[in-house]
């Protein structure tokens, strides 16, 4: 018997992965106490609290002696989805599976009280669990499970991990970042792009390097002998999906078999078909007379269509604009309110550096005094423009946002030229 090994790209679907909720309909429920859970960090969670939770001692360490205006006070996940430079998936899942349904996948199935066969998968996927953790040790697994309630199908594992990185020199010490961990682990980015396609990108040679472990540990003679047969190994089909690989050649058995009942049904369809073009036909040369009309009427249909495109692209062409319009006010506002704090961070150095080891005089003192009070007046003003600037934002308040915004620049100035802070 010749029998494929492969390791494959998986949709992320936890509750589908460990039976929770309503049951797909290629699931025989009979069979689903067979599936093993043979790993599941997540206990009740989803991914985002689980990563969260994982992740707060990482931003408590890196908040840990920085300004409040400089901590990160967001979540892990909206910090990485926002702020953070990798921005990939908080978690991946690959699908492995040994045989297919016509060769192992039916013997199963119509064995399923074989404890021997179950025993011998679940062996071979907890290796492959195993050998996957002890490789990839930055590549944590959430959740690891064996399906054997497929019966079109074959029994398979699915295993979800998430990549974490720790070779940040700035930022956050560890992160998620598929590209950083699989460097961590040896599976090195390609820098030239006519390389990653002829070696592969570093997901594609993970799961080659997964699927070339699989081959060699898959050769068992203890398989051989539950089912009385020799095997061989299937050559790798490049770019195959795990649907593909599972179902493939009893789809394509079931659907020939179809369009063999389908036939005759088609051909009396056919026949109906022709007798309303019949019809059709002499029903339009009825209405000859009436062909001026339609035509007319078509020209109309044509114009109006017309119209409706015009109208259309001028609605793009403003939707256009007003997408400008919110990148420049986005930008406006952004700019301004950076000048904003720096100028206030100008001012509280000036202030440290005049009162930094010396004793001030009453004199000093009083301008210190001075400076201090309109300091918190530029700053409670500044954040008043602020909070109306985004307000008004908000609101699509175009007018009041650039007026606010001057108004903003306009106090900047002033603060940037007034000599009682000049000290």
């Amino acid at each position: 018997m010749e029998i494929s090994a492969s390791f494959s790209f998986g949709r992320v679907a936890y509750h589908h992965d460990v039976r929770e909720g309503a049951l797909p309909k290629n699931v025989d429920p009979s069979l689903t106490h067979s599936n093993v859970v043979l790993i599941d960090n997540l206990h009740g969670r989803t991914v985002e609290e689980y990563t969260n939770e994982k992740f707060q001692p990482v931003i408590d360490a890196y908040n840990k002696g920085k300004k409040p205006c400089l901590q990160i006070k967001s979540t892990y996940s909206e910090w990485h989805f926002t702020k953070g430079k990798s921005k990939c998936p908080l978690v991946y899942e690959a699908v492995a599976q040994l045989g297919d349904h016509p060769t192992l996948g039916h013997i199963w199935y119509e064995n399923t009280g074989s404890n021997g066969l179950k025993q011998f998968y679940i062996s071979q996927y907890k290796d492959v669990v195993e050998h996957f953790k002890e490789t990839y040790p930055h590549l944590e697994i959430l959740w690891a499970t064996v399906h054997m309630d497929e019966p079109e199908g074959t029994p398979h594992l699915h295993i979800a991990f998430q990549p974490v990185g720790d070779a940040y020199k700035q930022g956050l010490k560890r992160q998620v970042s598929i590209g950083n961990a699989l460097s961590c682990d040896g599976i090195e980015r390609l820098e030239k792009r006519k390389d990653a396609e002829k070696e592969g990108y570093q997901l594609t040679r993970l799961y080659k390097a997964m699927e070339d472990y699989m081959k060699d540990k898959v050769m068992s003679k203890n398989i051989e002998k539950l089912i009385g047969e020799e095997l061989t190994l299937k050559e790798r089909v490049s770019g195959r999906k795990h649907d593909d690989v599972q179902r493939y050649a009893y789809k394509a058995q079931k659907a020939n078999e179809e369009v063999k009942k389908e036939t005759e049904s088609l051909k009396e369809e056919k026949e109906a078909l022709v007798s309303d073009l019949n019809n059709i036909r002499e029903e339009l040369t009825q209405k000859a007379l009436e062909r001026d009309e339609v035509e007319e009427n078509t020209l109309k249909a044509q114009k109006a269509l017309i119209e409706a495109e015009n109208a259309l692209s001028a609605k793009k062409e403003e939707l256009n604009a007003l997408d400008k319009l919110k990148e420049s006010l986005e930008s406006m506002i952004s700019d301004t309110i950076n000048r904003f704090y720096k100028a206030l961070g100008a001012i509280d150095k000036a202030l440290d550096r005049f009162c930094k080891n010396k004793k001030l005089s009453e004199e000093e003192l009083q301008r210190y005094d001075k400076a201090t009070s309109k300091q918190i007046s530029y700053t409670e003003k500044g954040k008043s423009l602020i909070y109306k600037s985004l307000e008004a934002y908000k609101d699509k308040d175009t007018s009041t946002v650039i007026d606010t915004n001057n108004a903003l620049n306009t106090l900047i100035d002033d603060m940037e030229e007034d000599e009682d802070l000049d000290l």
